[in-house]
């Protein structure tokens, strides 16, 4: 595949969410991170889980989705509708995990045509907020674009195609170290690497 149809594969894969975040119904999602506290901290929910210490099972299939259920559970966010009307609303299970996560983060492609490289840069907006929403929201566009056929990862064999997860603010060390642990868990995926503002 050639380097600027993969550059335009991407681009068609990864929708930009810079003007909100939509339910199925036409309804922006909004969470206001500016006044969020998030109520439930990364060594607090392991603890609930009797998990002991960060490694590579907390992103195992079942594990992953409880922590991110569980933290969901704890999430308060607006619903604003066509009309205008704001409902108060409550994080909930299934499609919900998501759309909390996917709005954390906005999406970009750089791309160098003189290297033939691509980075994929996954910006997050809050840093130590919803942070498993938010790694799964990570996950799903990052099995996206390994699955849409072919994998653009496998199809990017003569390209330097990777993914950069770009924090706006200092992450706590606790978030850092699951973005860390994240990073080294997929990374057979495809390289990933994680920029802060104090080490970009």
């Amino acid at each position: 595949m050639s380097y600027e149809a993969l550059i335009v594969r991407i681009g068609d894969a990864l929708t930009n969410n810079d003007n909100g975040i939509y339910n199925q119904y036409g309804e922006r999602i909004h969470i206001d991170y500016a006044n969020y506290v998030n109520q439930i901290g990364i060594q607090e929910l392991l603890q609930m889980k009797g998990i002991k210490e960060f490694n590579e099972k907390l992103f195992e299939k079942n594990t992953f989705k409880d922590l991110i259920d569980t933290e969901a559970a704890g999430i308060e966010y607006e619903i604003i509708g066509k009309d205008g009307n704001i409902k108060k609303m409550t994080g909930r299970k299934g499609s919900q995990r998501f759309v909390l996560g996917e709005d954390n983060q906005t999406y970009s492609i750089r791309t160098n045509p003189k290297t033939k490289s691509i980075e994929v840069v996954i910006s997050i907006k809050s840093a130590n907020d919803i942070p498993f929403c938010t790694l799964f929201a990570i996950n799903e566009r990052l099995g996206e674009l390994d699955s849409r056929g072919p994998s653009m990862f496998k199809a990017s064999d003569t390209h330097n195609l990777s993914l950069v997860i770009e924090f706006n603010s200092e992450p706590n060390a606790d978030v850092m170290s699951l973005y860390e642990l994240f990073r080294d868990t997929k990374s057979s995926i495809t390289p990933i690497r994680i920029s802060t503002p104090s080490n970009p």
